[in-house]
């Protein structure tokens, strides 16, 4: 599942169990604007938090992975949701 709002994403991965897989960002959290990730919240109340924004780079690049070999990328690193 993508989720974007300006320059920010957010992606979140199922398994064949349903657990969920939150992507977390490689990259300088000082270059991500804020305001942005503000408004991404898959539905929920609260905005996602900020080790889960992604440029747009890398989150084209994750869900080429992703299509590609069809299982979670390893290029990043990811919060496990029960």
């Amino acid at each position: 599942m993508c989720e974007w709002a300006g320059s920010v994403y957010a992606l979140t991965f199922f398994d064949e169990n349903d657990s969920e897989y939150n992507a977390l960002t490689s990259q300088n959290l000082e270059s991500i604007n804020i305001g942005d990730g503000q408004n991404v919240t898959f539905g929920e109340p609260n905005p996602i938090k900020v080790s889960r924004c992604l440029s747009k780079d890398e989150a084209i690049n994750t869900l080429n992975e992703f299509f590609k070999y069809g299982s979670l990328p390893k290029l990043l690193r990811y919060d496990f949701v029960e």
